[in-house]
């Protein structure tokens, strides 16, 4: 037999504010005497079922951008699968396989190696001297 976990948070009451793992760490303090709250600050919604997400790769398809700044491999990889997986996949490709691609770094530039790439500086340049559409793509944004 195990012995009993010491019940040092008897009598407070502890609010967990992140969705990921949240049930693990709200239960470990809850062996520990805690009454828990859940009230997730951010929530994790596969990118498949996010609706702002598919509402703008739609729109992206229909007006395809000039240049497209990528900042994270996982973001980008992301973004396909859930093009794929609603049946969009080929149809963004194809408009971003038109685009300038701009690389933020080692990985994003690994992620895009299919597809045209540029410095940010000569993207910058362009954007100035010609008017482009520009799709910036950023960690945590839609």
């Amino acid at each position: 037999m195990s012995e009993p976990i010491d019940q040092v948070m008897a009598g407070c009451v502890v609010l967990v504010t992140a969705d990921r793992r949240s049930g693990e760490l709200g239960a470990a303090l809850a062996r520990r005497g805690a009454v828990i709250r859940y009230a997730p600050a951010l929530s994790m919604v596969p990118n498949q079922d996010d609706t702002a997400l598919l509402a703008g790769t739609r729109a992206l398809i229909a007006y395809p951008p000039d240049d497209v700044v990528v900042t994270t491999d996982i973001g980008l990889r992301g973004w396909t699968e859930a093009a794929d997986a609603v049946g969009l996949g080929e149809q963004l490709t194809v408009a971003l396989g038109a685009a300038r691609i701009v690389a933020r770094g080692p990985k994003a530039r690994g992620a895009i190696a299919r597809l045209r790439e540029t410095t940010g500086r000569d993207l910058i340049r362009t954007v100035v001297k010609r008017g482009y559409r520009l799709e910036l793509m950023e960690a945590g944004t839609r």
